[in-house]
């Protein structure tokens, strides 16, 4: 399933001058409400899930330091003890960061500044350079990062785009327009609406549908053919009154349909010319048929040379997913 908006870490700076036993009392606190620490704040970031409350905690006093405490407490779970426990006279200084949401829009350059300034637009921001610690400038309430990487895996710094928008409204509320309007603003960064959308339904009468999905994801990200929008399993009628079980994967993508289709049929045949899988392509409800490709063979033949085609073109990654895939099914 395509992820294109995550919310980030929840972020209290909170800072004392106190030392000795104030001090240890208030690391005590943390430390026993917070089951990790880290000395390393970007680090800390990096690896938080959107659910987790992060507490930098400075020390200024005559026994300086700073750590990262991590909690899946909220914020205002941890602001409450603080309170009860009669803390409040030991902080100098708590103040939350900017809220986080990271986008993931791919595209050319100038479409995904397009779409950066749309976004800005929709939402009274502005465009500006990444921050780069935990300090935003006045009025900045919620931090928009963008990324062309993955969001269901942690992010470094690096995998971020230099340019941010930074808004002052409340992040739940940027959170939920950033998802209402995700695909807009994908198609936006991508150069507009030439972009199809197809379904390509996996049929195999082995049951082998992990491994025929491994290569068909392979293939995806070997020639670079697109998003994956959604998954699901669904029934496909193959007779009258009998109906198979298929695995529908739903593909945004650049190519032509018929691209696509080509890169099924090279699936549907293994390294020795069998035919071991069903691939259908569906585009705007019409299923893609292989008699509209230029081939002066037969079926095999097409999905042969479709096959040498498709490795031929595809990158180092996707193509040790595929193969891999196959050794397995080779060997079983």
């Amino acid at each position: 399933m395509l992820s294109l908006v995550r919310g980030g870490p929840k972020v209290l700076m909170l800072e004392t001058t106190r030392s000795g036993e104030d001090l240890a009392e208030l690391e005590a606190f943390l430390a026993a409400l917070c089951p990790s620490s880290s000395a390393d704040p970007m680090g800390a970031v990096e690896t938080a899930s959107e659910e987790a409350t992060l507490v930098i905690f400075m020390a200024s006093g005559e026994e300086p330091a700073m750590r990262v405490y991590s909690t899946h407490l909220p914020p205002e779970d941890l602001l409450c003890q603080l309170i009860n426990r009669r803390l409040c006279e030991k902080v100098d200084n708590l103040c939350p960061s900017p809220g986080t949401a990271v986008m993931r829009l791919v595209g050319t350059p100038e479409g995904l500044n397009l779409a950066m300034e749309r976004i800005a637009s929709d939402l009274n921001g502005t465009v500006g350079e990444r921050p780069h610690n935990f300090v935003c400038p006045a009025g900045s309430r919620t931090v928009i990062y963008f990324t062309q990487n993955p969001l269901n895996r942690p992010l470094r710094m690096e995998d971020l785009s230099p340019r941010a928008v930074l808004v002052d409204r409340p992040c739940g509320e940027v959170l939920s327009h950033l998802r209402e309007n995700a695909m807009d603003y994908l198609s936006l960064a991508m150069g507009g609406p030439d972009w199809n959308q197809v379904d390509i339904r996996i049929y195999d009468a082995e049951g082998r549908y992990d491994l025929h999905y491994r290569r068909l994801m392979g293939a995806i990200e070997g020639i670079d053919a697109g998003l994956v929008l959604s998954e699901a399993w669904g029934r496909d009628q193959a007779f009258i009154l009998m109906s198979v079980p298929v695995y529908v994967v739903r593909l945004f993508t650049p190519l032509d349909p018929s691209e696509i289709k080509r890169m099924c049929m090279g699936l549907e045949y293994s390294p020795k010319g069998e035919r071991w899988v069903d691939l259908d392509v569906i585009c705007s409800g019409k299923k893609v048929s292989w008699t509209g490709l230029e081939h002066p063979g037969t079926r095999d033949s097409l999905g042969e040379a479709m096959r040498r085609e498709l490795l031929g073109r595809m990158n180092q990654g996707g193509l040790k997913r595929l193969l891999e895939a196959e050794g397995e099914l080779m060997g079983g």
